[in-house]
């Protein structure tokens, strides 16, 4: 070839350069970064490699616009000599070439076959990959210099990852042979990008492994590995296939369980920390540890990325990780001066979420963190969160540090629920009387634990414990103290005594004896007499437990009488209440009282009458009938005899 169809074929391979897209360009840069770091294990110094960056870009922009101008052909000659060259081109892809041709020998007649194929930004993968092909089947392979080899693996990265990294593997050796160098880094950014299209964990592991084996710990090279791993794997899991999502989340373990250095690839970390996908992140996603690595090293990432990364572990049912991740938020506020635009503040909605989830998984230190963090920003504890702070303590036993929160939750203007009182009570009580007693004595030692909320905890705590005696010990002491009682009070010393009763009139006693009928009767009076002194009125739960007991001790009948005072008072009146009075009625065969109530079923504020209760009435009215038709039958046939 001319002079000139050289410099066409160059000025040519410059314009398809100039036509890469700009994330090439962009990885072109952020390569120069790499490049410095492995210069400088060469022993060059920073200033050295600038310089040397400087002069190679002055003098590319020289040459680009010598020869696409021009230079010292005119265009005239220009396109006579590309068209010359193309037409040469045509020839090589059409006609084998031979070594006796022109006295070439076989391996540079293969170097300028591989160079005009480069030379054309359209070149098929097929065509490269068989002129490599046909180079190692002949043992040719030395013919393919490094730069060819380095452009080979540029095209063959976009369409056949695999090949791509086959040839990477020829240039390490190459290179490797002749001077000790290493390859670009920006070479195997392109068969990262490639990894996008592909769908082959095998080519994954093959390439992971590589990279440890050719670049080792110990040696300088294995900047390699702190660079390139990382980004593998954030590449990685933009893919749609799930295994190969879980091959990024393998290949960040090894980067953290080897501790990479964090200030080399800080940007691709926080975009991998971006990349967690809501709820589905548990204590074996990187996600979490990965943060900690960051903030353990003193790294500051972006606070519009913890969010995102919080997401990843909705509804925060896995607390180990969530525990984690809000210690180094706690670390990261910590440090955070007030003068600074952003800060490192969860919203107080999140904060609920968690502590919830730390009582359903019984994990207070995360519960004890949450608020740490509320006293950090300054923020105000909700109803939420005591409720979720004190039912912590009491999953752990720690029953003093339970009841103080109830008493700090009564004094920010929070009345305590009676559902939370309840559960309280239930975990206080549950298998353990020991445990009662001495949350009964914590509390009458210590006056700021003693209120109206933590007696009737101790109120309901004792009945459950069948202690009704107690209960109105405690009871008696309240007023004692001048504590004022409230509704939980009455409606808990009541629930109290029907669990007494429970245990006097059991289902097989048909004949309970007057004296507990009484008992219970005179128990329920004091109750009322107490409650009409307080001047409190009696509340849905109170009639409920009014209802239960009068059926426990067998008068269904006084049971209705008191719905019926309810109703007509403009008390709401649970279904509940209304299903266990219509079924000790039917039990008794007064089906017309049972229908009655069924009937007020609206009028009680309990909407329309349960679809099964209706029908499992009707079928016990009429299995109650047939049964009374066949025993007077039976009695009629006695007589007749």
């Amino acid at each position: 070839d001319s002079f000139g169809g050289h410099k066409l074929a160059c000025a040519a391979l410059l314009r398809a350069l100039s036509d890469w897209n700009h994330k090439q360009i962009r990885e072109l840069n952020e390569s120069r970064d790499f490049f410095s770091h492995n210069a400088v294990l060469h022993g060059d110094n920073l200033a050295t490699i600038r310089r040397r960056d400087k002069d190679q870009e002055e003098n590319s922009l020289k040459e680009s616009n010598h020869l696409v101008k021009g230079g010292e052909l005119d265009q005239q000659q220009q396109q006579q000599q590309h068209q010359h060259s193309l037409e040469q081109r045509t020839v090589a892809d059409t006609k084998p070439l031979h070594p006796e041709d022109n006295g070439e020998t076989e391996q540079n007649r293969l170097h300028r076959e591989i160079e005009i194929a480069l030379g054309n930004k359209n070149v098929k993968p097929e065509t490269l990959i068989a002129l490599f092909e046909k180079a190692k089947s002949t043992n040719n392979l030395n013919a393919i210099d490094d730069v060819q080899l380095s452009k080979m693996v540029f095209f063959l990265s976009r369409n056949n990852t695999r090949y791509a990294f086959e040839v990477l593997k020829v240039l390490e050796s190459s290179l490797a042979e002749k001077n000790g160098k290493l390859v670009s880094a920006i070479l195997y950014r392109y068969i990262r990008n490639g990894l996008v299209k592909a769908n082959s964990p095998e080519l994954i592991d093959e390439l992971t492994n590589h990279i440890k084996e050719t670049y080792p710990e110990g040696s300088k090279s294995v900047i390699y590995q702190q660079i390139i791993l990382p980004e593998i794997s954030l590449e990685l899991l933009k893919h749609k296939n799930p295994t190969m999502k879980a091959c990024a989340t393998s290949i960040m373990d090894y980067v953290l369980e080897k501790r990479f250095p964090v200030d080399l690839n800080s940007d691709v970390y926080e975009a991998f920390l971006e990349r967690a996908e809501l709820g589905k992140c548990d204590r074996d996603s990187p996600f979490h540890r990965l943060f900690t690595e960051l903030v353990t090293n003193g790294y500051r990432p972006d606070p519009s990325r913890i969010m995102k990364l919080l997401t990843g572990y909705y509804p925060f049912t896995d607390t180990q990780p969530i525990q984690e991740i809000l210690t180094s938020i706690h670390k990261l506020q910590s440090e955070t001066p007030q003068s600074a635009l952003t800060d490192y503040k969860l919203d107080l909605g999140t904060l609920e979420a968690i502590s919830t989830a730390a009582v359903q998984e019984k994990n207070l230190d995360l519960n004890l963190l949450v608020w740490d963090l509320l006293d950090l920003y300054q923020y105000k504890p909700t109803e939420c969160l005591f409720e979720n702070v004190i039912l912590s303590c009491a999953l752990r036993k720690r029953d003093e540090n339970a009841f103080a929160a109830l008493m700090d939750m009564e004094r920010s203007g929070f009345t305590p629920s009676r559902a939370l009182l309840r559960r309280l009570a239930v975990k206080v009580s549950y298998k353990s009387h020991g445990r009662m007693v001495n949350a009964r004595n914590l509390i009458y030692d210590a006056a700021d634990l003693m209120g109206t909320p933590s007696m009737n905890v101790l109120i309901l705590g004792l009945g459950m414990r069948r202690d009704i005696q107690a209960a109105m010990e405690v009871y008696d002491h309240m007023i004692l103290n001048g504590l004022v009682a409230d509704g939980n009070t009455f409606d808990f010393l009541i629930e109290a005594l029907y669990i007494d009763a429970k245990d006097i009139f059991t289902p097989n006693e048909e004949n309970p004896r007057p004296e507990d009928e009484d008992y219970v009767i005179s128990g329920m009076g004091m109750i009322e007499k107490s409650m009409e002194a307080a001047g409190i009125e009696p509340s849905t739960h109170f009639y409920h437990e009014k209802i239960r007991l009068l059926c426990t001790i067998g008068r269904p009948e006084e049971a209705k009488i008191v719905l019926d005072e309810a109703i007509e008072k403009g008390t709401r009146i649970g279904v509940g209440s209304i299903v266990f009075l219509t079924y000790r009625l039917a039990s008794n065969g007064d089906f017309d009282a049972a229908n009655q109530v069924v009937e007020l079923c609206s009028v009680a504020g309990c909407g329309d009458p349960p679809e099964y209760l209706v029908v499992q009435l009707k079928n016990r009215e009429e299995r109650w009938r047939r049964r009374r038709r066949f025993e007077i039958n039976h009695d009629e046939d006695d007589d007749s005899e």
